[in-house]
């Protein structure tokens, strides 16, 4: 059996209403899955009672965005406690704020020069989720303007190309500090996606100083290989495993709940993770 600890539902940038991924779990039989919205806990409470009712394992988790060293690097928090949830939203409201006013001058620049992007219908037609530039992006798609949502970021919505700034970002390791604090288990997501190995490497005795618990070496990007040097960074650095798909629903169409990527192989991330993970939460 196995378990996906990094899933995204309709209450942050996913497709799937926050129950109906735990549906999909327990149709999938995955023994274990964790919503980690992106930077919000508004869908766990709606995610944790219908995986209640389908007598299926649930983890309540956020993904936060952070910075370090200028470079953006994304944190989950796992095991997050019920009376902490409020701490999570007011941590993250003023990084929204910034966000959303970085969406608003993202959409306006690109309107100016002719990819009409109508922020108000956007936000009016989507009144239960985070708008992001993934969902910018399936507009920009929608007008035809680019092939693909990846095409999208890879151009028009990509750093450095003019129209987007980056908002205002948690510092890193502040954010694992905070989740400590709060008894939720940190674990770096997908380090070797966004990162190369030195850098990764430079960046951890810093982070497990802080308090880091956990990284992803399990991911719907990795090949075979890079699951190795994400084990051996743990080692190296006596932290746990994690691992899961990073699925989305229609906005990554090739990651599938509890599989992975087509492109990356199938995942398989076995129980054992979440029983190390859980058994170091409860200590917390």
């Amino acid at each position: 059996m196995s378990v996906d600890l990094h899933t995204h539902s309709k209450s942050s940038d996913g497709s799937l209403p926050p129950a109906a991924l735990a549906q999909e779990a327990k149709c999938l039989g995955l023994t274990a899955v964790a919503l980690t919205d992106h930077n919000t806990v508004s869908g766990i409470p709606q995610f944790m009672a219908a995986a209640a009712r389908l007598d299926i394992t649930a983890v309540a988790g956020v993904e936060l965005s952070t910075v370090c060293d200028g470079r953006e690097l994304h944190l989950l928090g796992l095991f997050i406690p019920p009376e902490h949830y409020e701490s999570i939203t007011a941590l993250t409201k003023r990084y929204r704020d910034c966000k959303e006013q970085s969406n608003i001058d993202l959409a306006g620049r690109l309107t100016a020069d002719g990819y009409t992007v109508d922020y108000e219908k956007l936000r009016r037609e989507n009144p239960d989720r985070v708008i992001n530039r993934a969902l910018i992006a399936e507009v920009l798609m929608a007008e035809g303007h680019v092939p693909s949502v990846k095409a999208a970021f890879d151009t028009l919505l990509g750093e450095g190309m003019g129209y987007y700034t980056p908002p205002e970002r948690l510092d890193f390791f502040d954010a694992i500090r905070f989740l400590r604090s709060i008894h939720t288990l940190p674990v770096w997501a997908h380090p070797l996606q966004y990162a190369d190995e030195p850098t990764v490497r430079s960046i951890l005795p810093r982070a497990v100083k802080a308090g880091l618990l956990g990284i992803e070496v399990m991911h719907s990007s990795y090949e075979e290989d890079t699951v190795a040097r994400a084990k051996a960074l743990a080692d190296e650095f006596c932290l746990l495993y994690s691992g899961g798909s990073d699925f989305h629903g229609t906005a990554k169409p090739t990651v599938k709940l509890g599989v992975g990527s087509s492109t990356a192989g199938s995942l398989n991330i076995p129980d054992e993770y979440f029983e190390k993970l859980y058994a170091r939460a409860r200590g917390l």
